[in-house]
């Protein structure tokens, strides 16, 4: 109730919260269940109830295999993982055919939550190789032949604050705002 009262258009209740989630659906609000085998997946399609389902990286396999083709299978994947486990699982999951996926705890309330969010979404759908890059191919403009960076790889490791590492320090917009600043003080002193 408190979450339709709070403008929520849908909720994850626990599969074993049957009566709740009958409620919400009652009160207008889409329910996505929370499933930890095939067979709570398997009750609630006999139950009528379930359209949605929400599954965690443990036995995803058979979980996914009990999801009934009409149904949507939301697989989820933890945030921040040592070097960026999480990137090869999501990008593991959408050959495997997954369409939706959700990176828990990748938002928090920390200053890591807008460089994190932006490092994962651009990376999941980035077109570009992931296995190198190669850049500085300017050379017939301007001369500079063989300054281009070959071989490495798109995604060098971030070790993130908030799992224990140096992170990837101030964004660009809060690095132009003190540099315009300080600028800005320089010029007007003279």
């Amino acid at each position: 109730e408190a979450a339709v009262a709070a403008g929520a258009t849908a909720v994850v209740v626990a599969a074993s919260e049957l009566e709740v989630g009958e409620a919400a659906t009652k009160s207008g609000v889409e329910v996505i269940w929370n499933v930890q085998s095939a067979k709570e997946v398997e009750e609630l399609v006999e139950a009528g109830v379930g359209m949605a389902f929400l599954i965690g990286e443990e036995d995803s396999e058979s979980i996914r295999a009990a999801v009934p083709k009409d149904a949507l299978a939301v697989l989820a994947v933890d945030a921040m993982q040592a070097s960026q486990a999480e990137v090869a699982k999501c990008r593991e999951l959408v050959a495997s055919d997954c369409k939706t996926l959700l990176v828990k705890q990748a938002l928090v309330g920390d200053e890591e939550d807008m460089q994190y969010s932006r490092f994962i979404l651009d990376t999941l759908t980035n077109k570009a190789s992931n296995a190198f890059r190669i850049t500085g191919m300017t050379g017939a403009a301007n001369g500079h032949f063989g300054t281009g960076d070959f071989g490495k790889k798109v995604e060098d490791v971030i070790e993130w604050k908030r799992i224990g590492g140096a992170g990837l320090g101030p964004d660009v917009a809060a690095t132009a705002a003190v540099v315009g600043k300080s600028n800005m003080r320089a010029w007007a002193a003279k």
